[in-house]
Parts: C-alpha cells; structure tokens; sequence
C-alpha cells in the first residue's frame, strides 16, 4: 500500500486517502490520466448505470455501422476510454487514423489515449503532429502538459500549460492542470495560487475545487480544506471528511521508525544503547562525520517527501484533457 509522509513524518494511505476525498467531492465525471479513476456518481445510480450503458451501446452499434466515420470512431473512443478499456480505445483510433491521417481531431483524440495508455513517446509525437493539422488548439496543448508530466517533465509541462492558457485564458481546466503541475514540481505555493485563480472562474466545476483541497490539505490548511470541501457535501460530511483527513496526515512517527532499510532487531539493540554524557555527546555530535550523517538523513527525508507528495498529486489529481 502506498504511503503518504507529511513534513513530521506521519504516514497517510494513499488509498484511504483517495476513498476520502472521492466520497467528499461529487460531480467529478472526468477522465484522467493518471491512475484510473471512474467517476464519481450521484443521484440515481441505476438509472445513470442504465443511461451510460444505452449510451455505450449505441455509440458501439454507430461505430459499427461505419467504422471509417471520424466523429463515430472518436465518440466510442472517448466511450472506451472512459470505461478504462484503453486498449480498444488505441486500437478503434489506429484504425480510424489510417483511413484519415489528416483529421485534427481524430489525431488529438489518439494521442490522449495513447497517453491515458501510458504510451507516452509515441503520445507526445502524435499529439505534436495533430497540432500542425490545422489552428492551435488549447486541448492539444494541455494534453501535452499532462503527458509530459506524467513523464516527470514538469517544466516543460508547464510551459505548455502557458502556452494554452494564452489561447484560453478563461478555461478553468487550464489552470486546474497549471496548478497540478506545480504540485507535483513540489511548489505548493504556487500550485495554491493557481488554482485559487481556477475555481474562481465562473464554469469550474467541483473538480477544481477537489484539487485545491488536496493542495491545501498538503500543507496543513484544514480549516480553509473544510469550508472548501462544504461547497460541494453538506456541512457534516465536509467536517467528518477533513477531521479523517487531518488524522491521518497527523499521526506522529520519527524517522528512525520508517527509515528504509533498518531492521527491528537493529531499532531494537539502538534503544537500548545508553545515553552518553553531555560532554561526549556533543563532541560526537559536532564532529564532521556526525554533521555528513545527518546532511545525508535530511536529505533521504526531502527525497521521501518529494515522492510522497508526486505520489499523492498522481494519485488524487483529477486532470482534463
């Protein structure tokens, strides 16, 4: 199971976590490309299972009818991919592609599923060659930005976030992954700033908000996380959701007791080591050897924090293509 580490080292399930934050924040029907996350359900749930499932069959059937069709082949595309059968996604784009290499669209919409397929190279090519088929599109270019930070280019990413919030300055989707983006760059501050940006624009939706909860609830914010959280669940739940939220990132445990590598045999004989005189301790501890041994564990603690916090911004973030 994955674990969280916040800056006192407590240890937080990434899996919990995500269980969390999905029951506290509805309306999130997105498609992301990260970890697959199916969307969120409200209201009737039978009779949204019955909708989508009439809408797959007919998409399906359309497609059927005529494969070499650009919208039919795209709309079930987008069907399969929200399903997370990524494969036949890929494989009804391929085949579509050959017929009409030209088609912008039909191009865009491969090279977001190639990406959502972790096929990220050949993702980046595609959607680059799509851009060149006609004007620049601000979807093509946030789909780069979020398959290149999928790669870890967050840079990059980030520049072509910029690029597209200058063809769209109004899309809160934009800033939304803009935001996402600093997060997993390890710049709360700005990842903060940027979606504050985002669920003030008038059409951001309940996803926006989610991400900025989780970036607030990375540095502590609960307080701010809960009034945030209340916009989108009764007050209750947005209480009972943050107050677990705040326990589970809080739990206190020193480093020696998640250190990598360091059995319990060896914990064990180390607390039983007596405690040195004041003198002799700060001799060792002053010495050069003892000053590199603790430069070397603060920085094991940086590199865990930094991969801990990709971890929980990979998992949680909800993205937009």
């Amino acid at each position: 199971m994955l674990l969280i580490k916040n800056k006192r080292f407590g240890r937080i399930s990434v899996l919990a976590a995500s269980c969390l934050l999905s029951i506290a924040l509805t309306g999130c029907n997105s498609v992301t490309t990260s970890a697959v996350q199916g969307p969120l359900v409200t209201g009737s749930i039978a009779a949204q299972g019955g909708n989508k499932l009439a809408s797959s069959t007919k998409l399906a059937r359309d497609y059927q009818r005529k494969p070499g069709d650009v919208p039919s082949a795209v709309n079930y595309a987008r069907q399969l991919r929200q399903q997370g059968e990524l494969t036949r996604a890929v494989s009804v784009l391929a085949r579509a592609g050959k017929k009409h290499p030209r088609n912008q669209l039909l191009m865009a919409e491969y090279g977001k599923t190639l990406a959502a397929s972790g096929k990220h190279e050949k993702a980046l090519k595609t959607l680059a060659y799509a851009q060149k088929l006609g004007k620049p599109d601000w979807r093509i270019l946030s789909a780069m930005g979020v398959t290149l930070d999928q790669m870890g280019q967050h840079q990059k990413a980030q520049e072509k976030y910029a690029s597209a919030v200058a063809l769209a300055p109004s899309e809160p989707s934009l800033l939304n992954n803009l935001g996402l983006s600093f997060a997993l760059g390890g710049n709360l501050k700005k990842a903060e700033k940027t979606l504050r940006q985002a669920v003030k624009l008038p059409n951001a939706r309940a996803k926006v908000r989610q991400n900025l909860v989780l970036v607030l609830g990375l540095q502590g914010k609960f307080t701010e996380a809960e009034e945030l959280a209340a916009k989108d669940l009764p007050r209750g739940a947005a209480k009972s959701n943050i107050k677990t939220l705040r326990n589970m990132i809080t739990q206190p445990a020193s480093w020696e007791k998640i250190k990598p590598g360091k059995s319990k045999t060896a914990r064990a004989s180390s607390s039983k080591i007596r405690p040195q005189s004041r003198k002799n301790r700060h001799n060792f501890s002053s010495g050069p050897a003892s000053r590199r041994a603790a430069a070397k564990r603060a920085a094991k603690r940086r590199v865990i924090k930094a991969s801990v916090r990709q971890e929980a911004v990979g998992k949680l973030g909800l993205r937009t293509h």
